[in-house]
């Protein structure tokens, strides 16, 4: 495949780059411009309106650099990478800011776009904390921490008691205090587990509230880390979008959600005020407006040719059997393995999905069309810049036919929905090794 320019750059930087770590971005790309306020949060370590969203992002980065979630190809990677690493949160920190990165390291370029709408939404997730204009290559020394933690556990097969440690959070944020061997029974803690977790949330408060964030205690139970106590299951069963659902499906015409995942296209207010602080960018309202049309034009499309024809169709005729639903409140993290949850919550029984996702994020997801997007589900994910510079074409077709077929026409010479080239699919990866690099292969061009 001939790679534009700007990817060819791309991935030489990364090859020549001495290491990548899980939540690697580009060290070109300028943070948004926000106050002072919103990048230190609040004193007690409540979470903004943007931090609280990156707790969802985070819960989805989680899995995939804890190699549960994301490109099957590299997940063994991710698992093995620094397990057996001391948990002692003074030498990462050290290792972080002056030694020798590379133990604790993946290079994967695949979760580039993941992470940057992490960075996004709460700076201080990143290795600068926010500080400058721009962006280090690496997490910050709290996450790589908290991912030695939380993959030792795994290999151990060993969960965490919920309740207890949400029982005694004073012990956490107390530099210094020790708890007693009935405590740390009653955690399922080791001494060192519970050092570095206390060295994790002194340095960075919000920590706690990370910690306890509904989308992380689902991400916690999907991965088998928790005990299941009754704060956690009331922590979890808060991990839903049914404050925004959607409008009654309507009868006779075709719904199609249009639902914003895992995107750094929307502002936000600074307060700790709620969760309606959010406002869609002027560029994601034109490409959804962008895509709508494309749809409109691919069901007319597929609707005038072979087979049995609808008469005179024509955009205008399809609006009024066609309802978009559109999630505009706030951005939301729909990704394959809670997709039927979610989109069960926001919208039951609507007819078809599509997910609009940041700029690469979907190669850190695993996508197959035998599984988890059509035609095996009445579902699909877009690249935002996909659709932004007409590169949709195919999932544009694919939509166009499902839609056709929903309103009775037969459609001839349909796209094969599981193509090499299916723009949904993620990049693979290949050349493994242990805390090495991850070549990517199949990058999709930019404009």
């Amino acid at each position: 495949m001939h790679l534009p320019k700007p990817i060819l750059t791309l991935i030489l930087s990364l090859c020549m780059a001495s290491v990548i770590q899980c939540a690697a971005i580009p060290g070109s790309l300028r943070p948004p411009d926000r106050s002072a306020a919103a990048i230190a949060g609040t004193d007690d370590g409540r979470l903004t309106v943007a931090q609280a969203y990156a707790g969802e992002v985070l819960a989805y980065l989680l899995q995939v650099v804890l190699g549960r979630s994301g490109d099957p190809m590299v997940r063994e990677t991710w698992r093995r990478c620094a397990l057996g690493e001391p948990l002692d949160f003074k030498a990462i920190s050290n290792a972080m800011d002056t030694g020798d990165k590379s133990r604790f390291l993946v290079r994967d370029a695949n979760i580039l776009g993941l992470s940057s709408v992490l960075y996004h939404y709460d700076p201080r997730l990143n290795q600068f904390k926010g500080a400058g204009p721009f962006a280090s290559l690496y997490p910050s020394t709290e996450l790589v921490a908290l991912r030695l933690f939380m993959l030792a556990k795994l290999a151990r097969g060993e969960r965490m008691d919920f309740d207890a440690m949400l029982a005694r959070t004073s012990l956490f944020t107390t530099p210094g205090r020790v708890p007693g061997p009935a405590d740390i029974e009653a955690m399922n803690l080791r001494p060192e587990e519970f050092n570095l977790l206390q060295a994790v949330i002194v340095s960075e408060p919000r920590f706690l509230s990370y910690m306890r964030h509904p989308f992380l205690v689902s991400a916690y139970d999907r991965l088998g880390l928790i005990r299941m106590g009754r704060e956690a299951r009331r922590l979890r069963d808060r991990a839903h979008y049914r404050d925004l659902a959607c409008k009654a499906v309507s009868s006779g015409k075709v719904d199609l959600l249009l639902v914003p995942s895992m995107t750094a296209a929307f502002s936000w207010k600074t307060e700790t005020d709620g969760n309606d602080g959010f406002r869609p960018t002027d560029a994601y309202r034109s490409v959804l407006e962008t895509l709508k049309k494309d749809i409109l034009a691919a069901v007319v499309m597929r609707l005038g040719v072979g087979g049995k024809r609808v008469e005179n169709p024509s955009e205008e005729r399809l609006k009024d059997r066609i309802v978009f639903h559109e999630v505009m409140a706030r951005p939301l993290a729909i990704y394959p393995e809670n997709a039927d949850e979610m989109i069960g919550d926001l919208c039951p029984g609507v007819d078809f999905t599509v997910v609009l996702l940041g700029k690469d994020v979907y190669r850190a997801m695993d996508l197959d069309p035998g599984k988890n997007i059509y035609p095996a589900v009445d579902r699909i994910y877009l690249d935002e810049s996909a659709i932004r510079y007409g590169q949709a074409g195919e999932a544009l077709d694919q939509i166009g036919a499902f839609i056709g077929s929903a309103l009775g026409a037969t459609v001839s010479g349909d796209a094969d929905p599981g193509g090499a080239e299916h723009p949904g699919r993620i990049a693979q990866a290949i050349g493994q090794d242990r805390c090495g690099q991850v070549a990517v292969k199949g990058v999709a061009p930019d404009p």
